[in-house]
């Protein structure tokens, strides 16, 4: 069976790579891929053949030749309207023990869409980052962002907020401490003194009793002749008689009906 030749082109670390973008470090990680399995969904579609490195000083890009099994019922148009519908190849980890990588075609959801030639010979297929170039680029971003937040400015910043702190805590131990433990003093001798004047014994508990007492018969007295003008009204003009005892009130005799 004749073998026909259609070339997948990817980069292989892209341009957020963690490691030096010279041909050694590529040519040692493209290596990796050498004589492996292009698959599609897990079964095996092709042979990666053969790869060339070329570098634009923007980056190193890797050209990678697949053999698949001629068929020819896979045309350039197919394979034009594969790609239009998301077909793209990723490569993939084959064992994490000895970093070996395989292409994997699929169809992307969402993808970009990319210009396809179909007058190239062979014809290339578009790719997408693969899972360790996504990891690497995320890590990469931790580690910008990492980069960028200025430690030695907040650094600073919290050794001077310490300092005006230490400063604070020193004027108070100096000033108003001895000022409050003062004022505690006075409020403390004010309540014992406060105490010692409202004791039962005391002149000022004595004085405040017969005060309530005098108020109290005062408040009585008052009860007694507001009663006594309120029955006896006329008392306000001739005033008391000598048969009104104090606290003692005449009450009228109910009229008698006539027969």
């Amino acid at each position: 069976m004749a073998n026909k030749r259609i070339s997948g082109y990817y980069s292989l670390f892209g341009y957020l790579a963690l490691v030096k973008k010279d041909n050694a470090a590529h040519s040692d990680a493209a290596i990796w891929l050498s004589n492996h399995s292009v698959s599609y969904r897990r079964i095996q579609a092709g042979q990666i053949a053969a790869f060339h490195l070329s570098d634009d000083g923007k980056g190193v890009d890797a050209e990678i030749f697949i053999n698949a099994p001629n068929d020819r019922f896979v045309t350039t148009e197919l394979i034009a309207d594969f790609v239009k519908r998301g077909l793209r190849a990723q490569p993939r980890s084959e064992s994490l023990l000895t970093g070996q990588l395989y292409i994997s075609l699929g169809f992307i959801a969402n993808a970009a869409p990319v210009p396809f030639d179909v007058s190239a010979q062979p014809l290339i297929i578009p790719t997408v980052p693969g899972e360790l170039e996504k990891m690497q680029e995320q890590v990469q971003q931790i580690i910008d962002k990492f980069s960028n937040v200025p430690v030695q400015e907040i650094a600073g910043n919290f050794n001077g907020s310490l300092g005006e702190a230490q400063k604070t805590f020193r004027l108070f131990n100096a000033q108003v401490m001895p000022e409050l433990h003062g004022v505690l003093l006075q409020s403390r001798s004010t309540l014992d003194i406060a105490g010692a004047a409202l004791a039962e014994d005391s002149p000022v508990h004595q004085q405040i009793d017969r005060t309530i007492d005098d108020v109290q018969r005062m408040t009585r007295s008052v009860r007694v002749l507001t009663d006594y003008l309120s029955r006896n009204p006329e008392a306000l003009i001739r005033g008391r008689t000598r048969q009104d005892r104090p606290g003692v009130y005449q009450r009228t005799a109910p009229a008698q009906q006539a027969d």
